[in-house]
């Protein structure tokens, strides 16, 4: 109860922001991008390959036709921390002159090299050789990658070719994509508007039609978000598939490995499972991604709410509908079972979401750099308009201080709760269980709305906790035309399953929807 109505503060706080916002923030008009006419941009990135490996196209014309493209909307979204476009176009020469010299089908390109030719791109929190590696903090300004990220290595060997790094808040510890290095980023339905985060440059860039896929990072959902809030398709990972190394901020606390993954972001859903094969390397196996899945023998669980909003944010109604829609076409197109299990623990996901950032030496950006800074100290800067860092660090760095508002009793309470429900979920769902649920609570925020983003949280970072698969899906656009999403959760390793349920669902929903 007390946490609850500590939290209470912080809505409270929202609300002085949003005033404060009002009165004296810039009047931001709503922008509109420009549609994505060319055919090249409205195909998957499966087709794309299949097309570049058959020579039907050339891939320097793709490539510069997604140049076009980020030039003509990253000026309106502010999505780009660096581009590699110079370099991206000298790789798609060179496919283009290794295609002309061999004959595609007898290299079996399609399983050495399945990604070959198509462009892409990456967070900038995961490390691309040569390129800005700051995660979006003034205090890492200039920085660059000096190798790979392993995922990223493995998508190179696999043919892709990088265009850019994307933004994301400070550090990535907010679902707002805003910094100090680059700036605001702006969601392509509407522009007054967020993007999510902390893979929001990503869901932006993705959303409206300016990259065909991309690679974001999920600890509490920065993959989810972002993707619900720009219409598009993502995938979470089961923990400890794809490869770690290269992602930044780190923490060597080894809870801090189980809970973040990285993971696939798409406008089209056939791409989800083509590029986590990819990124999950020699581990691939575990996921089966080649069987075929009987969606008639599925368990299906359902919950349109976490049941227990005391302080924190609603579900908006079009979420839980479609989740019931969502239901009813799948049980009457595959007549599969409708279980009526719901699971009070999600009702605790807030108290349990602590523990994602509960950990020794957390990545902390007033301390990780040579230059120590003072948290109070800096906050009466900020409040100057002299600091350096950006507004949800100081709330981020202040929880974080206070052991995210959990006492060591708590901690190890909640710890002994979480293996619980963790067992309890995992044989409750089974092999071929799903639990449909929402993404975040609502419609994409307007700009400084990042405390909402906080307390909205509890229904993305729960599948962290678990280690749990989760898709992200489409559902269509609000009546304010903004995008909404829900996910489809399995038990680990059951990535599979999950994603073919998103694509069923996709042909219900439409998938995405371009911006209009």
């Amino acid at each position: 109860m007390l946490k609850r109505l500590s939290l209470k503060i912080l809505v409270l706080l929202q609300w002085i922001v949003n005033i404060l916002t009002c009165v004296f923030g810039k009047k931001n008009e709503r922008k509109a991008i420009p549609p994505a006419t060319s055919k090249l941009l409205n195909t998957s990135a499966t087709k794309l390959a299949e097309s570049i490996r058959k020579s039907e196209i050339f891939c320097e014309d793709l490539v510069l036709t997604y140049i076009k493209r980020i030039r003509e909307v990253n000026p309106i979204l502010n999505a780009v921390v660096e581009n590699r476009f110079a370099e991206a176009l000298i790789e798609a020469k060179k496919v283009d002159e290794y295609l002309s010299r061999y004959n595609a089908a007898s290299l079996d390109l399609e399983n050495v090299k399945p990604l070959l030719g198509v462009p892409i791109t990456v967070k900038e929190s995961i490390a691309v050789k040569g390129m800005s590696f700051t995660g979006c903090s003034l205090t890492r300004k200039g920085m660059k990658a000096k190798e790979d990220a392993e995922a990223v290595t493995l998508l190179k060997e696999a043919g892709a070719i990088i265009l850019l790094v994307s933004s994301t808040p400070e550090y990535c510890t907010a679902l707002e994509t805003n910094n100090n290095i680059i700036g605001r980023t702006r969601n392509p339905y509407d522009t007054r508007c967020g993007s999510g985060g902390s893979s929001g440059g990503e869901g932006a860039l993705i959303g409206s039609g300016a990259s065909v896929l991309g690679i974001g990072s999920d600890i509490a959902g920065s993959i989810r978000v972002p993707c619900a809030f720009n219409g598009i398709y993502g995938h979470k990972p089961t923990s400890g598939i794809v490869p770690l190394i290269g992602n930044f901020p780190w923490c060597d606390d080894k809870r801090f490995s189980e809970y973040l993954v990285v993971g696939p972001m798409a406008r089209y859903v056939e791409d989800l499972k083509l590029t986590l094969k990819v990124l999950a390397g020699n581990k691939a196996s575990r996921l089966r991604l080649d069987d075929e899945v009987d969606l008639q023998k599925i368990n299906l669980f359902y919950m349109v709410d976490s049941y227990d909003d005391f302080c924190l944010t609603k579900v908006d109604n079009a979420i839980k509908r479609a989740i019931e829609q969502a239901v009813a076409y799948l049980t009457k197109t595959f007549k599969c079972t409708e279980m009526s299990t719901k699971f009070p623990e999600m009702g605790r996901s807030t108290e349990m979401t602590g523990l994602i950032f509960n950990m020794k030496n957390p990545p902390n950006v007033f301390k990780d750099s040579e230059t120590k800074y003072s948290i109070s100290i800096e906050f009466l800067k900020f409040l100057a308009g002299k600091s350096i860092f950006s507004f949800h660090s100081f709330i981020f760095g202040a929880l974080a201080s206070q052991k995210f508002l959990m006492t060591d009793e708590e901690f190890n309470l909640q710890m002994k709760n979480l293996e619980k429900f963790k067992e309890k979920f995992i044989n409750t769902l089974g092999p071929n269980g799903i639990l449909l649920y929402p993404n975040f609570p609502t419609e994409p925020f307007r700009y400084n709305g990042f405390i909402k983003g906080l307390l909205g949280m509890r229904f993305s970072a729960i599948c962290n906790l678990l280690g749990c698969p989760s898709t992200s899906v489409p559902i269509g656009l609000n009546k304010k035309g903004l995008p909404l999403g829900i996910q489809v959760i399995g038990t680990p390793n059951q990535d599979n399953l999950t994603i073919e349920v998103a694509k069923e669902l996709g042909k219900y929903f439409g998938g995405w929807q371009a911006p209009n």
